[in-house]
């Protein structure tokens, strides 16, 4: 399924994806009840372009599924920007470009118990969470380029990569891009 310049408000979930293929190009998910995009069972989603804000929950949950999220912004969702779950299989998760701010808990919160889980964040702003960065288990993630500012601890269960800085980038407003 290709999708482009969706919006979505005050639903259970602003984007649903299990299983299959999935491509999403600009967008706006707001105020969900539980994920502004939940993607499971296997699903393969390449998005770009979106912003997604204000869930109660999680912004993005990923469950057993791969992940291209690119020039995205995540921001003010209850919990977690960026959740990504693996228990079975092997997934891939790409998250470059993008702005990730101002959420509750965890700006992007990778969680392995087993199978196979790589993580690339590159090129990123994430800022105003408790953490910024959080492995919680054995997935395999790459860190670089980004920028990380203004969370309680920037990374933990994970090193930043060549090219991370830790400065304060000036922005107005972090949580509300």
């Amino acid at each position: 399924v290709v999708a482009g310049g969706i919006r979505t408000e005050n639903c259970q979930y602003g984007v649903y994806a299990n299983g299959g293929s999935l491509t999403l190009s600009g967008g706006t998910l707001i105020n969900s009840t539980n994920y502004g995009f939940y993607g499971a069972s296997s699903a393969v989603v390449t998005a770009s372009d979106l912003q997604i804000y204000g869930s109660t929950n999680y912004g993005a949950y990923v469950s057993n599924a791969d992940l291209n999220l690119s020039r995205s912004i995540v921001r003010n969702n209850g919990s977690r920007g960026i959740y990504l779950s693996n228990s079975s299989g092997t997934h891939t998760h790409q998250l470059i470009h993008n702005t990730i701010s101002a959420n509750s808990t965890y700006g992007v919160q990778i969680s392995y118990s087993s199978g196979s889980q790589n993580v690339t964040i590159r090129d990123s702003l994430i800022l105003g969470h408790n953490t910024g960065i959080y492995n919680n288990g054995g997935a395999n993630v790459t860190a670089s380029y980004n920028l990380l500012y203004a969370n309680t601890a920037n990374y933990s269960g994970v090193s930043p990569g060549g090219g991370s800085w830790a400065e304060n980038p000036l922005v107005v407003d972090a949580a509300t891009f």
